[in-house]
């Protein structure tokens, strides 16, 4: 075989066009619900696309997109993920700002919600690590301070979240010779 040589960036625009194709082969709505699990990231859980965004049969529908364009997997019902990273920018790129901005708040009202009526320290901690990577997310994005005072609240109480773990598992700990049982007052 001879190949002839490609022109620079005739192979990313033949990729790029191939994945769009299949996106566009979609309804508006599977591409509406494609977006909405980009926003939650690479690998996302159909069951919690389907509670934030009101999304009806969510597992049924990555299901169909699947089938017919193997744009996202399912690694184990009820998770999927993105074809590749490619894919998953793309899709986010074609999502307007304002709808973004709209379903990573919505997105953020969900895990505070549930962190505030979470009593299991373990998800606590995830749901903690959820909101702080929004926020990072947020802050990057669009160069917003208050961002990312949120983003460090939410690492700061990980961190709490861990040491209160760790106080747990071992007796307390010892800060400026008192002996403490616990570290939420650190928030």
């Amino acid at each position: 075989w001879i190949c002839d040589e490609i022109p620079n960036g005739e192979l990313i625009k033949a990729l790029t066009n191939n994945i769009m194709n299949r996106y566009e082969s979609l309804s508006k709505e599977l591409q509406s619900i494609l977006q909405k699990a980009g926003i939650v990231g690479m690998k996302f859980d159909s069951a919690l696309i389907e509670e934030i965004f009101d999304v009806l049969s969510a597992d049924e529908q990555f299901y169909n997109i699947e089938e017919s364009t193997s744009l996202v997997h399912c690694e184990k019902s009820p998770y999927y993920y993105f074809e590749n990273y490619d894919v998953h920018k793309l899709i986010l790129r074609q999502i307007k700002t304002q709808d973004q901005h709209k379903w990573i708040r919505a997105i953020i009202d969900f895990y505070k919600n549930k962190l505030s009526r979470c009593t299991n320290i373990d998800k606590s901690l995830v749901y903690s690590y959820k909101l702080s990577s929004y926020f990072q997310d947020i802050a990057k994005r669009n160069n917003k301070t208050e961002c990312y005072f949120d983003y460090a609240y939410y690492i700061m109480k990980c961190v709490v979240i861990c040491m209160n773990i760790f106080i747990g598992t071992s007796g307390g700990i010892t800060l400026y010779g008192v002996k403490a049982r616990s570290c939420w007052w650190l928030l």
